[in-house]
């Protein structure tokens, strides 16, 4: 579990589209990136072939994300997003 000071940068990353490069969120480059398109809204099929990776790896990178953000689905980081611009 992330801290709740962690937690709010990284919902500000989402939001804003960024992702920081601290150390405190616990992401590869390459979940980095992956995670700039899923907050876009990119499916599985165009991060791959944006990043032109396999949809398996994609789906791979995307549960790493969510487990090391300890959310469950890729819907919960659109939740979140959506809370913070209230």
């Amino acid at each position: 579990m992330l801290s709740s000071a962690v937690t709010l940068r990284v919902l500000e990353a989402l939001r804003t589209g960024q992702v920081p490069t601290s150390p405190d969120l616990p992401l590869t480059p390459r979940e980095r990136d992956v995670l700039r398109l899923l907050v876009r809204g990119a499916s599985n099929r165009q991060i791959a072939e944006t990043l032109m990776i396999s949809e398996n790896t994609v789906k791979t990178h995307v549960r790493n994300i969510l487990d090391k953000l300890g959310l469950r689905r890729r819907s919960e980081v659109a939740a979140y997003v959506r809370h913070l611009d209230l």
